[in-house]
């Protein structure tokens, strides 16, 4: 008769602690989870709610520091140049996906004294042996009383607004300054070798 020596608990316990870690590494979908430039997702919707969780001012990490700006004012004051972080993400959205890759914007308001501010963030996840992860992002900045920071997609694949081959193109619009005075900026960008390349006419 073959005898089976029964599991002790303090195994069980340690087996499930295990899969529990390797699953929140995988899906960062709940919230609270902390995200890093390294994380993986099972999906873009999994990191879109990891991403809305997201509480930058209560978790001072490297990864919150890319919705931060530095404190506008005189530079004789103490407080200027130190990274203002928002309390929370105030908007995302899904800009183009497909089975490999997509490209997520995400805004916030770092509550800065001397004047608005605003911090768009655009995210280029990429699928690989079936997770997704950032793999590249980028930020910017705009200040002034009507401070804003805008993103769409200008080229679509399969439709007559192509620049070449069958590329997406997101063209970012910051604008800046307050009454009397302001100015628009913009410029675009496409997906190459896995980065965002700034698009040049030429």
């Amino acid at each position: 008769m073959i005898r089976f020596s029964p599991i002790k608990p303090s195994i069980l316990f340690l087996a499930a602690g295990l899969i529990m870690c390797a699953l929140s590494r995988v899906c960062m979908g709940t919230e609270g989870a902390e995200i890093t430039r390294h994380s993986t997702f099972e999906s873009v919707d999994a990191f879109y709610s990891a991403l809305g969780s997201l509480h930058p001012s209560a978790n001072k990490s490297d990864f919150s520091s890319i919705f931060s700006i530095p404190a506008p004012g005189q530079p004789e004051l103490p407080e200027t140049g130190k990274p203002v972080f928002p309390t929370s993400i105030e908007s995302i959205s899904v800009l183009w996906s497909d089975e490999n890759q997509a490209l997520v914007w995400a805004k916030a308001n770092p509550p800065t004294d001397a004047c608005q501010s605003c911090v768009g963030v655009l995210f280029l996840l990429t699928k690989e042996k079936g997770t997704w992860g950032i793999s590249d992002l980028l930020t910017f900045h705009a200040l002034g009383k009507y401070s804003e920071i805008s993103a769409e997609q200008t080229a679509y694949v399969g439709t007559g607004y192509q620049l070449s081959g069958n590329e997406i193109v997101i063209t970012i619009a910051e604008k800046s300054g307050g009454r009397g005075e302001g100015d628009t900026i913009s410029a675009s960008f496409r997906i190459k070798d896995s980065k965002l390349k700034r698009l040049n006419l030429n």
